[in-house]
């Protein structure tokens, strides 16, 4: 075990073996302390120049980062994670285990002066998974399913049609207004109905880059932007409509054909206002949603939560290349760069609660609270069971199938669920 200490600011951390109550914040270390490789001056065809010297320091730095972080988990996590699950308890929060398939990297850039990153816990320095990245996930996998298709009972799929043409002289189409009640539900229970098209959905469909060769950034992070994971049953990620924008085009079309119909002296049938308020409602600002996560943290006694990666750019002059005149090229030297990241088979606990008291006691106060009214309006007709075996589909789906943190593209963050007790 090595455990960092300081005795001044400008002088390098030392190691103090087996003394755990020493321990300086591990988190504190691997953020504000750096173990930089040395600079040499070196000369060069008649120039002086700094020269980065290669040497272990980076990966002795990292690997005694991993095991202060062990150290601290050993002595002193179980008791900070009964306070935190019993706390959790007393709130009827549910909770799930999944375990890490392959590595997980979550916060890759929270470390620029590294390069790389991973969150840890602020005083105890164990890796855990933020709820707003948990709730992010979840959000975009409810969108997203809705646009792929949902399995309905016999075999048929519920899906958000894109190119319906609307016709005021029969009642509204099953399958819109199935779709309008389910993306009701997700919003009453995120707050919002927000996805959009990525960057990448834009390039694939004809955007020019400007560098030779270059592909456009994907991946699903903090903001709401469509994500794919390469796979044989995903659709091309060009291919997908978000629902927001789908709800948009309906919008805009119905207030022609409603300005139509009112010239005519005709008017629309119940089914089509409902549909028409529904429209509004759910492209409408964000509200509170009801359904709350927490932050998703490892279980406990589990031995080596860390280990050290790396990734080996082959193509140096290519990615500092500001011209575009640059192409990627074997004559190009690897840079390894190590880094942390969650080991394969570790236990994470996921938490999230469906908070109808927060309804319930909005409409005490006022009956006519407009917000509470239409949250229940978009849960009414269905059971709060329903609901979470809903949620805990949306967790199979995004943890299984779309992943969590960076990389996910190269396997990073897939998750498999765990049965296990706290």
């Amino acid at each position: 075990m090595t455990v960092y200490t300081r005795t001044a600011s400008d002088v390098p951390p030392n190691t103090v073996e087996n003394e755990v109550e020493k321990q300086v914040s591990p988190t504190l270390i691997f953020q504000k302390w750096q173990a930089y490789d040395r600079f040499l001056e070196r000369n060069q065809q008649g120039r002086t120049l700094n020269a980065f010297e290669i040497t272990n320091s980076r990966r002795d730095y990292l690997e005694n980062i991993a095991r202060a972080i062990q150290s601290v988990y050993d002595k002193m996590y179980s008791t900070w994670y009964d306070s935190y699950t019993i706390a959790l308890k007393s709130k009827d929060v549910h909770h799930l285990c999944y375990k890490t398939v392959w590595r997980l990297l979550v916060g890759y850039g929270t470390n620029p002066t590294l390069e790389s990153g991973i969150i840890l816990h602020h005083l105890y320095g164990f890796p855990y998974i933020p709820a707003s990245e948990v709730k992010g996930l979840l959000h975009h996998v409810a969108e997203m399913q809705i646009m792929v298709g949902i399995e309905g009972n016999g075999g048929q799929k519920l899906t958000l049609p894109v190119n319906l043409k609307l016709d005021f002289t029969h009642e509204p189409p099953e399958d819109l207004v199935s779709a309008l009640i389910y993306l009701k539900k997700v919003k009453a229970l995120f707050g919002s109905i927000n996805l959009e098209r990525g960057e990448s959905a834009t390039s694939l469909e004809g955007k020019k880059e400007n560098k030779p060769g270059k592909k456009a950034a994907g991946g699903f992070s903090e903001s709401p932007r469509i994500f794919a994971r390469r796979s044989q049953n995903r659709a091309r990620i060009s291919d997908i409509i978000p629902p927001l924008e789908i709800l948009q085009n309906y919008k805009k079309e119905m207030e022609k054909l409603i300005k139509k119909t009112n010239d005519e002296g005709k008017q629309l049938c119940d089914g089509w206002k409902k549909v028409y308020d529904d429209l509004k409602w759910l492209i409408g600002g964000q509200i509170g949603g009801i359904l709350h996560f927490y932050d998703a943290v490892p279980a406990k006694n589990q031995t080596e939560l860390l280990q050290l990666d790396v990734l080996t750019p082959h193509y140096k002059n290519y990615y500092e290349d500001t011209t575009g005149t640059v192409y990627p090229s074997d004559d190009q030297a690897p840079n390894p760069i190590l880094f942390l990241a969650v080991r394969p088979d570790v236990l994470f606990y996921f938490f999230f609660k469906i908070d109808l008291d927060k309804v319930i006691f909005a409409l005490r106060r006022n009956p006519n609270d407009l917000e509470a009214n239409q949250i229940l309006d978009a849960i009414n007709t269905t059971d709060i069971k329903e609901i979470e075996k809903l949620v805990k589909e949306w967790f199979e789906k995004g943890l299984n199938s779309y992943g969590l943190g960076a990389k996910t593209a190269s396997g990073y963050g897939y998750f498999r669920i765990h049965k296990h007790k706290t």
